[in-house]
């Protein structure tokens, strides 16, 4: 196993620290086999939580009759055994059916870039239009410049039917946080993905690129082609 290999485990398992994440998003960009065991691993998450069920409406109700049932004295009738054996089965199988569909792994903190771009959009106005945004955007204000984790960002404004949308380059790539979602091109290189976070979405069609905006995340790929991404 090589140090590519041991920093791909340690990135599946959110055990990378800031610089190690900054040297692995590196190394993605000229890496296409490390790059489709991200892609895999993004993918193989939204498949598990897919096939999450719901906890039955009832369940709590289950519990608690379990548990009283197995605790319950023994009686003047000596209790069959095939009674006992089966309430301390069926405390056995709630507890770990609870376990399964409600005990989920915390999700690891975004980066500080990644969570400064989200503070920076949510001081936008909310869209007063729906549907697919068609209208020429009309740059608003001066572009921003600013040091987030020593990440040097500028930030454009739009104003686009309505709403305002932030396009923000950087001068490293962009890192991908837990649970967004790939998206396919027609460059590796590209690593396209999109996230939501607290009302905002976020679409990185190339890495050192990021438009964030208080839409719906599916619109942003089609309000990526209107805007001056460079």
């Amino acid at each position: 196993m090589d140090r590519h290999e041991r920093m791909l485990i340690a990135f599946l398992a959110g055990d990378l620290d800031e610089p190690a994440r900054r040297e692995w998003d590196e190394h993605l960009l000229g890496c296409d086999q490390c790059w489709q065991a991200v892609r895999e691993d993004r993918a193989g998450h939204a498949i598990a939580a897919g096939l999450r069920e719901a906890a039955p409406a009832q369940l709590a109700d289950r519990v608690r009759f379990a548990v009283e049932l197995a605790a319950r004295p023994p009686s003047r009738r000596r209790p069959r055994r095939w009674i006992l054996a089966g309430g301390a089965a069926l405390v056995a199988v709630v507890i770990t059916a609870i376990a399964l569909v409600w005990l989920r792994p915390p999700q690891p903190a975004d980066p500080p870039v990644i969570a400064a771009v989200v503070q920076l959009a949510q001081t936008m106005p909310a869209p007063t239009t729906s549907g697919t945004v068609s209208q020429k955007p009309v740059e608003v204000g001066a572009p921003v410049t600013l040091v987030a984790d020593g990440v040097h960002l500028r930030v454009r404004y739009y104003q686009v039917g309505g709403a305002e949308a932030a396009v923000i380059t950087s001068d490293r790539p962009f890192p991908m946080p837990a649970g967004a979602h790939p998206l396919t091109t027609t460059s590796p290189e590209d690593m396209a993905w999109t996230v939501t976070r607290d009302g905002v979405a976020l679409y990185c069609p190339t890495s050192d690129v990021l438009l964030a905006a208080p839409v719906a995340a599916g619109d942003l790929p089609d309000l990526a082609g209107q805007l001056p991404l460079h």
